[in-house]
């Protein structure tokens, strides 16, 4: 199974990637530093959660046992390895 990992500055997801992906993480965090106001000097203000499961639902998390580490909203979306954004919730199943 493909776990993934996020990256956050405060609340705000800025990229979801394969765990390990390096090149995939820097290229998408990259796009989204790109687009708002932070700026490339705030990278280090970039905090990583990985080993997460992708879920289309909040429900499908929570019927998983997975603690939700993520809830998409309006403050980013969780995209997949094939840049699909049909997920909800991103969680650690325990």
């Amino acid at each position: 199974m493909t776990t993934y990992t996020i990256a956050m500055i405060g609340d705000m997801l800025v990229a979801t990637f394969v765990d390990g992906d390096d090149t995939m993480m820097n290229e998408r965090i990259s796009e989204t530093l790109d687009q708002i106001d932070h700026g490339r000097e705030k990278i280090h203000d970039i905090t990583l959660k990985a080993g997460l499961t992708l879920y289309r639902t909040v429900e499908e998390a929570e019927d998983a046992g997975a603690e939700i580490v993520y809830q998409g909203c309006d403050m980013g979306w969780l995209v997949d390895e094939h840049g699909w954004a049909k997920y909800a919730a991103a969680g650690l199943v325990k």
